[in-house]
């Protein structure tokens, strides 16, 4: 034991893996294209390490983790207490899940 001192790891999973289905990504893409516009819909290049509660609900059923960008260029990130949200995003947002909702029970 290095300088005689002793020590205990206690590791807890978290939330898993946010993984989107592809159904439901491609369904929300054509919703959101419809209502508004193509130029509304951007697909990240690569996956996010970003953890998620909302995993526990994809491991139950299909779905998918939509992002809303809310920030600017020079804005600090998310949950940092200098953070401004770009209101301007809060009306296409609401028509984004609420025609995503909409559409989804009319098929019902």
């Amino acid at each position: 034991m290095l300088l005689k001192t002793k020590s205990t790891l206690n590791y807890k999973r978290g939330h898993g893996a946010t993984i989107n289905n592809p159904d439901a990504i491609d369904y929300a893409t054509s919703i959101v294209e419809k209502y508004l516009g193509k130029e509304a819909v951007v697909h990240p290049e690569f996956p996010s390490m970003a953890a998620e509660d909302f995993s526990a609900y994809l491991h139950k059923i299909k779905g998918a983790f939509l992002w809303l960008g809310t920030g600017f260029e020079g804005n600090p990130a998310l949950h940092n207490e200098a953070f401004t949200i770009d209101e301007s995003i809060l009306e296409p947002g609401i028509t984004m899940m609420a025609a995503i909702a909409a559409e989804f029970l009319q098929e019902k």
